[in-house]
């Protein structure tokens, strides 16, 4: 699940037997009904706990979070220029 503030933004996942949190998809940013992309700032943080994960990203600015039209993430690490993007 996700939840959107006009500051921030936290990502909740579900693990599968045996994964760890780096095994997560990172969230790069938001796409707004505008077509403006806005990235995140550098204040990250990961947690996990029982086989539930979360992270917390910053947005550079604040935002109306009902202008959120799609989130971006990079499903695997290994390959950070490819990156999904996920209508909300």
């Amino acid at each position: 699940s996700i939840e959107l503030s006009p500051m921030s933004v936290r990502l909740n996942y579900t693990l599968g037997e045996g994964a760890s949190p780096d095994s997560m998809p990172k969230f790069a940013g938001v796409v707004l009904k505008d077509g403006t992309v806005l990235g995140i700032g550098d204040d990250v943080h990961n947690a996990s706990e029982g086989g539930k994960a979360y992270s917390n990203c910053y947005f550079v600015r604040a935002i109306d979070p009902e202008d959120v039209e799609s989130i971006i993430i990079i499903p695997d690490m290994d390959n950070p220029s490819e990156s999904v993007t996920i209508p909300i």
